[in-house]
């Protein structure tokens, strides 16, 4: 490009970019760009101009450029955000058709015909030597009167510098803004360094993966953010949305599906976001993804992604008296599979700020009145185990909703099941029958 400044900072007329770019792009690679703008109630300036073309590609991608070119769309005018914005899309061929036709020419381009001259003539732009847009900002925005709290700040450090680590925080403190910010951060200075920079927002469920990817959009506008789930179109696989977009929201299902189809490469994306990583355990997609990350890592590929998780609560895994010992084995295997060398990151600076911003239940105990045990139901099913107690002669003092009273069925059942007998079949499964009614009085009277 700077061999030739001057002739990219003219506008290009609608004859040459008929001739030197159409032929090489499709009019659905533009809609990536957001080149387009409403048009009106009815739909997008590119919609509207498809359907006056009836699906002619050709026609409706001139239409289009004519369109953006004229200022109807993103501010454009010159070859060199042209040649950006081909760059962006990796129109290789339109790019080198430019070249060929324009930037090695010491001439000027050929002057439009009348009625092909799009706009009034402008100075030249400055020359510069991006290799892409410079308008490209992938700067947070926040909505008027929000900011980002010193704890946020706190938990996104870590990631910002590029360590792999988890973090943990309180449901509702705003863990998806930190990742947010983290994102912002990673496209920026990977942008700076000219660097890849691809982002992969894993999550659990497809609802929340449109709700993930509405809220980055909101905070990154800058960014190009697309969702991809099972239920999407073939012509929104991740291979190509790779190719075109800076985060793709995904389930993990998914995205362990391109991986085991060898559609994707790890080393194709520069950061990797796990939302509610806690189920990265046993055989889960998320524990089977990051198998993949490892088994790379092991094998010595050094261009692997950044992993950042994202909990409320990592849990204590498979350890119901919550042992300490079993609780640390838990969290380590965690953070082992998650590859975060820089642990579990949780708010220790901010706890004051954490605590005004964390939602606390509100507890209320409320007694209610025992049930009456002349309720219809209750008398039903007394009714019912009088008639099985007399076939197998039980007597009972207790409550038949007490624990004392399934005892007293154990008690006889016991000696029965251990005679192994085929004639106490069927007292054994009565036995059995006035268990079940038991617990269930004993579950309807609490």
């Amino acid at each position: 490009m700077a061999e030739a400044p001057d002739c990219l900072g003219q506008k290009p007329t609608l004859k040459e970019v008929r001739d030197y770019v159409v032929p090489h792009v499709s009019s659905g690679k533009w809609e990536y760009l957001g080149i387009e703008l409403d048009l009106d109630d009815d739909g997008t300036l590119v919609d509207h101009i498809r359907k006056e073309r009836g699906g002619d590609e050709a026609k409706c991608c001139l239409d289009v450029l004519k369109a953006w070119l004229q200022g109807k769309g993103v501010e454009p005018k010159t070859w060199r955000t042209l040649v950006g914005c081909l760059r962006k899309i990796e129109a290789k061929e339109a790019v080198r058709s430019i070249e060929e036709n324009i930037l090695q020419t010491t001439s000027s381009a050929t002057q439009p015909s009348q009625d092909e001259q799009l706009l009034e003539s402008e100075p030249p732009s400055q020359p510069t030597p991006d290799v892409e847009p410079a308008t490209i900002d992938y700067s947070l925005k926040l909505e008027p009167g929000k900011e980002i709290r010193g704890y946020q700040w706190e938990l996104a450090e870590p990631g910002i510098e590029g360590e792999n680590y988890i973090i943990c925080a309180p449901t509702g403190t705003g863990k998806t803004l930190v990742a947010g910010l983290i994102i912002s951060e990673h496209l920026q200075k990977r942008k700076l360094d000219g660097k890849t920079r691809k982002v992969i927002f894993m999550v659990n469920t497809r609802p929340l993966a449109q709700q993930q990817m509405g809220e980055l959009q909101k905070m990154i506008p800058g960014a190009s953010v697309k969702c991809c789930t099972g239920d999407d179109a073939v012509l929104s696989t991740m291979q190509l949305l790779l190719k075109e977009e800076d985060v793709i929201v995904c389930t993990a299902g998914k995205f362990l599906n391109e991986l085991d189809d060898s559609k994707v490469r790890l080393n194709e994306i520069s950061l990797i976001v796990i939302d509610e990583c806690h189920h990265t355990r046993k055989n889960s997609p998320y524990a089977r993804v990051m198998g993949c990350y490892l088994e790379e890592k092991q094998s010595g590929e050094s261009e692997l992604p950044q992993v950042v998780g994202l909990t409320a609560s990592p849990g204590a895994g498979d350890n119901p008296r919550l042992d300490l010992d079993k609780t640390l084995d838990h969290l380590h295997s965690l953070c082992a599979l998650m590859d975060a060398t820089g642990g579990i990151k949780t708010v220790t600076e901010n706890t004051e700020e954490l605590e005004k911003h964390t939602n606390k239940p509100i507890f209320r105990l409320q007694i209610l009145p025992c049930r009456d045990y002349n309720e219809p139901f209750i008398a039903k099913i007394t009714k019912e185990m009088a008639i099985l107690e007399a076939k197998v002669d039980l007597r009972c003092p207790f409550q038949r909703w007490s624990q004392q009273y399934e005892t007293a069925i154990q008690q006889k059942k016991q000696p029965l099941e251990m005679e192994l007998s085929p004639k106490h079949r069927d007292t054994i499964n009565t036995l059995k029958l006035l268990r079940c009614y038991s617990e269930t009085l004993n579950i309807y009277m609490d």
